[in-house]
């Protein structure tokens, strides 16, 4: 229960800096990490190995936006890391999959019935919270 509260306030409020500002800021992203190490230090819910694992999603999408050259926003690969701290491997990927699918209409609806161009960007931590929410509803 508290691990769930955390991590919905985390995502919650990725989301609104995310929105509002384009930006989060890294000081709660390195809170949010370090929160939830200590939260698996006293309660030890996973292993060392779900926790990296979980960590290596967000990993491999700060390589990929270095690769890319900016595509994607470093907060987004940060906000995967904390959360794979907390959610471990399996959910941290349901979570991000439901977040680019929730993502990939949004885009499709803005770009078909708003007319905006390729180069229309939009914040990603609102759609992670929802793909957090749905995945929380639907275990």
């Amino acid at each position: 229960m508290l691990q769930n509260t955390l991590i919905l306030g985390f995502f919650s409020i990725s989301a609104f800096q995310d929105y509002r500002n384009r930006k989060i800021n890294i000081y709660f992203l390195l809170t949010g990490g370090i929160i939830g190490l200590l939260f698996h230090l006293y309660s030890m819910e996973l292993s060392i190995i779900e926790i990296l694992l979980g960590m290596e999603i967000g990993m491999m999408i700060l390589f990929f936006g270095l690769w890319s050259g900016g595509s994607v926003g470093r907060a987004d690969g940060m906000i995967l890391v904390v959360s794979g701290i907390f959610l471990g491997f399996e959910k941290n990927v349901e979570v991000f999959v439901m977040g680019l699918f929730l993502a990939g209409i949004t885009s499709l609806f803005l770009s078909v019935i708003r007319r905006k161009g390729r180069t229309y960007r939009i914040p990603f931590a609102p759609f992670l919270l929802a793909g957090y929410l749905f995945v929380m509803v639907m275990e």
